[in-house]
């Protein structure tokens, strides 16, 4: 059955386009039309009144881990799970993001096959959830960061060959950590523990598989190999300076700096639970991450969300949150809107198919109550949830 959201104000997802009052036919799981009010031919359509509502691309979270809850130490709850637990686990936290209005997350880092079994079935429509991108496990050095989530390759050789593992095991992206990080036990933050070389073995066979890559990477040195060796997107960014903010710029490097991660980890830092190796770097990184963000708006950097979901006081479902967050650094709210958006499906080289709000796009389309574009935190007043064509959360249609 075709649906017509009608009356809507349609935020379109390239912030240069101005959002105006439009009816969005939506048939066979894409956008059919998008015209103005009451002209499309839509006999056959169930109507959705949308009048006083926002209608917008599908919120995409680029970073995520599906095993983990976001409380303290849910590594080692994880870890503590049997297989089949952590399968429901990952499909519950996925329809979570799907509820706040997120129809496709990257996940950076979780065990295989699982997550694969995860992605399948929303895929094939057993189960309700976003679209799932995931990489399976992380490529690290020996010990590295994020080990245990990893397969451990230290030359170029190695890295080669642990990316084309992932490919093989059905990965769809590919994650590379650069540096150390916060939540590995002995990880040295200011570490780069790959060289240009090896960081681009690994992108240019994932590349060559027509796969994308992220790339974890907290301080200048290691983030300066991954973008000149080629990478997609740098994760996090904590320590980043002027001069590395220069270089993604120019390179084309799009910028997920998770700031979710530090801001919502920050009021609760006095977490009796918190390790104390996670409560010694997050004291470094917190203020870090505030004060070097700005760097990479200044040098015109492209930035796309991502929300370390799972990471410590990270929950799932906050895309919105992550986008209210760049609003306080100066983006604009269709700016920090189409961070969510149309840069995050550039990403993933998914702009072809979701990101924006017109015809011939998969239809996967959010509907707040208010408008955004004004109040970023309406983002939040989740009214409707369409995945592929299909409403797929609602909440009561009501003035």
């Amino acid at each position: 059955m075709a649906l017509l959201l009608a009356n809507a104000r349609v935020v379109h997802g390239d912030p240069a386009v101005a959002p105006r009052f439009a009816d969005v036919l939506v048939r066979d799981g894409r956008i059919a039309a998008v015209g103005a009010r009451g002209t499309l031919d839509a006999g056959d359509a169930e109507v959705v009144d949308l009048t006083g509502r926002t209608l917008l691309p599908g919120l995409i979270d680029l970073h995520v881990h599906l095993e983990y809850t976001g409380e303290p130490r849910s590594d080692e709850i994880a870890a503590a799970d049997s297989p089949e637990r952590l399968i429901a686990r990952m499909i519950g936290l996925a329809q979570r993001h799907l509820r706040n209005g997120v129809t496709t997350v990257r996940d950076l880092g979780a065990h295989e096959p699982g997550i694969f079994a995860v992605r399948d079935a929303i895929a094939d429509g057993l189960v309700d959830g976003p679209r799932i991108l995931a990489s399976g496990l992380v490529i690290t050095t020996r010990n590295g960061h994020g080990h245990d989530l990893g397969v451990e390759a230290d030359t170029a050789v190695e890295v080669r060959a642990a990316v084309q593992g992932r490919i093989d095991a059905g990965a769809d992206c590919i994650k590379i950590v650069a540096t150390g990080g916060v939540h590995t036990p002995g990880s040295d933050l200011m570490t780069a523990q790959y060289t240009e070389e090896q960081m681009r073995a690994g992108i240019e066979t994932a590349h060559a598989a027509g796969r994308t890559v992220g790339s974890h990477a907290s301080n200048p040195g290691g983030m300066a190999n991954a973008i000149r060796a080629g990478v997609d997107s740098i994760e996090h960014g904590i320590f980043l300076d002027d001069e590395t903010a220069a270089l993604m710029a120019a390179h084309g490097t799009t910028f997920v700096p998770t700031l979710a991660a530090t801001h919502l980890y920050e009021p609760n830092a006095g977490h009796p639970a918190i390790p104390d190796y996670v409560r010694e770097k997050a004291a470094l990184t917190v203020p870090a991450h505030r004060e070097n963000f700005p760097r990479a708006i200044r040098a015109g950097v492209k930035i796309a969300t991502g929300t370390d979901a799972g990471s410590t006081f990270v929950d799932h479902g906050l895309a919105a949150v992550e986008v209210e967050i760049l609003t306080r650094f100066g983006l604009s709210p269709l700016d920090a809107i189409a961070a969510a958006t149309r840069n995050a499906a550039e990403v993933v080289h998914l702009d072809g198919e979701i990101g924006t709000v017109e015809a011939g796009k998969v239809a996967d389309l959010l509907v707040v109550d208010g408008d955004p574009s004004i109040r970023i935190t309406d983002l939040r007043r989740v009214v409707l949830v369409v995945g592929a064509g299909r409403v797929v959360h609602a909440s009561v249609l009501s003035d």
